[in-house]
């Protein structure tokens, strides 16, 4: 019978106040199942908007507070004399909504085999998306210790995530086989703020250094031919 719910349809799917054994045309279906659907159903507490730095889109009132940075290690292999190949992606959270906050200062520690690999003013930051870098920040700075320094920078770090690019020039006797890499060491990321906004440093709180290095390496086959002529 079309209008029939049978007992074996609905087996194993009880509840302490309710029997499915019998359910005809003329059943209360909905109010038979209610004690089952309220058994079953739950609220889960929003979640925390660290929970995904890279997408979360914050709206918490009140002054702006720089929360945290995080950092991706981009991988795959690059040539010799080579640019904008980048390196890193930086990741800067700040929740809130009044006052401004700016990065002021950022240290990038190289990390590769040999900094000598790397051009004269090869190292650049950009300001950019998720997915890429779009605008280079000032010029670009040459390692010096190991370091390459950007001072008196005046980005604008607004409510949510904002996306920062580290990208490499190598040099044009860089040497196949070494690797290209870095890391922004624990506070070496300086924040001027006003109206209210704060950070509380070090920024970052520890080391961002992914894993994954770029290898230096031919980009294209080298083919010879010996054959006589």
């Amino acid at each position: 019978d079309a209008g029939m719910i049978s007992g074996n349809a609905l087996a194993g799917i009880q509840s302490p106040a309710t029997d499915f054994s019998v359910l005809g045309t003329g059943s209360n279906f909905g109010a038979a199942v209610a004690p089952l659907t309220q058994n079953l159903t739950t609220t889960l507490p929003p979640l925390a908007a660290s929970t995904f730095p890279d997408r979360v889109s914050y709206g918490t009132t009140g002054p702006l507070n720089v929360s945290g940075a995080t950092a991706f290690q981009v991988t795959g292999a690059v040539s010799i004399a080579s640019t904008n190949n980048d390196l890193t992606r930086l990741v800067v959270s700040c929740v809130g909504s009044s006052g401004t906050v700016t990065l002021t200062d950022l240290i990038y520690t190289y990390t590769g085999t040999n900094a000598a690999d790397i051009a004269a003013n090869g190292i650049t930051l950009w300001t950019g998306t998720f997915s890429a870098p779009v605008a280079q920040v000032g010029s670009g700075v040459s390692l010096s210790g190991g370091f390459a320094t950007f001072s008196g920078l005046t980005i604008n770090i607004p409510s949510g995530a904002t996306y920062l690019w580290i990208r490499a020039n190598t040099s044009a006797s860089a040497t196949i086989g070494n690797v290209i890499d870095g890391k922004v060491e624990t506070g070496n990321m300086s924040f001027a703020v006003s109206g209210g906004a704060t950070f509380t440093p070090p920024i970052p709180a520890a080391d961002l250094d992914p894993a994954g290095t770029r290898l230096i390496d031919y980009c294209q086959a080298v083919f010879t031919n010996d054959a006589c002529t």
